[in-house]
């Protein structure tokens, strides 16, 4: 990983972050794991998920890049009192033990069953495809123009029983889900 990337990534994870910050297509994977990162810190988990305990993040990443370089930046660190630990979808298991599902731009979509099923299970989906948020997920984290570009679906979050703090929702779009 880039000396640049790691600068970014040690601002992006221990300091506020913004919308702004620019994103080096090279280690994308890497940014996105500071952005993954924060969402531990900013979504409220029902009991689920308890303070001392194991945030485990499943990435759909039928490549295999984005869920190698996210569990290199992530696993082991700690986010609002909780460890993390990044598993590819496949080692997953069970949709009960995962908090945050990340789905990248090659993974198949989610159907409509599936979706409904994990945020029955208090998961937080986020996806980096323009439409996600609005039709799949909770968070669309995306790209344009080089920047980072949060969507948020929070009756998505409602019906997942997540909360989204302010911190969160203020730098982000809010989207509604597709009828």
């Amino acid at each position: 990983m880039s000396r640049l990337v790691r600068m970014a990534l040690l601002v992006l994870v221990t300091s506020g972050w913004t919308a702004t910050t620019q994103l080096y297509s090279a280690d994308e994977y890497a940014v996105k794991a500071g952005f993954l990162f924060r969402f531990v810190e900013f979504v409220t988990w029902p009991d689920t998920l308890e303070t001392g305990g194991v945030c485990r993040i499943a990435v759909d990443d039928p490549g295999g890049r984005a869920v190698s370089t996210i569990a290199e930046v992530l696993n082991g660190k700690t986010a609002a009192g909780r460890l993390i630990e990044v598993v590819s979808m496949e080692r997953a298991g069970s949709h009960e033990e995962v908090h945050i599902l990340f789905v990248t731009r090659d993974a198949a979509p989610l159907s409509r069953e599936t979706r409904d099923d994990l945020l029955r299970r208090n998961v937080l989906l986020v996806g980096e495809t323009v439409e996600f948020a609005r039709s799949q997920g909770v968070i669309g984290l995306t790209v344009r123009n080089d920047m980072p570009r949060l969507q948020i679906n929070l009756e998505h979050a409602k019906r997942a029983g997540l909360v989204v703090s302010a911190k969160l929702s203020g730098v982000a779009d809010i989207v509604r889900p597709r009828s």
